[in-house]
């Protein structure tokens, strides 16, 4: 895969061990130059538009965001991109099978930026129709990664919004 990043910004990253983390259509490439080898993330259903690395990971934990009506990140392991280890997603209200401290409440559209906070308990998510923040739980010991808890919106045009950052 090459890289392919023209509907983004911010997804383009280079790991600890000098892996590179890129985007290519709805896919996430981790391409090791020395090996002469790349793993993938297909957990996205459209094109990926956006990347941050866990700053407490050593490059291990990834979340990326995509396009589309419907606002998706995912969270995975970079050296085990088989899949997510947490997806966040916008459903409407009245989805009831989704757990509610997943949803990205007032998020709609594609999701422009996704930050790890520096300690890496919050990820910031800025979508087009607003910026979600959400305590993630995880570190660079301990990946339980298994929920998320919504911890503020600011719903607004956010359609000129290209990227976040802690």
């Amino acid at each position: 895969h090459t890289y392919g990043g023209q509907r983004g910004r911010g997804n383009v990253k280079v790991l600890h061990n000098g892996q590179i983390l890129y985007t290519c259509g709805g896919v996430c490439v981790v391409h090791d130059a020395e090996r002469k080898r790349q793993m993938h993330f297909v957990g996205h259903d459209d094109a990926v538009t956006c990347v941050s690395v866990h700053p407490l990971s050593a490059g291990n934990v990834a979340a990326s965001g995509q396009l589309g009506d419907g606002a998706k990140v995912c969270i995975w392991l970079t050296h085990d991109p088989s899949k997510p280890l947490l997806t966040l997603q916008s459903v409407p209200e009245k989805e009831t099978n989704v757990k509610p401290r997943v949803r990205m409440i007032g998020a709609a559209g594609a999701v422009r930026g996704v930050s790890f906070s520096r300690n890496g308990r919050q990820l910031a998510v800025v979508c087009d129709a607003g910026v979600s923040v959400f305590e993630v739980a995880g570190s660079a010991q301990e990946h339980p990664w298994s929920d998320a808890r919504l911890v503020c919106v600011h719903s607004g045009d956010m359609g000129g919004v290209l990227c976040v950052e802690f």
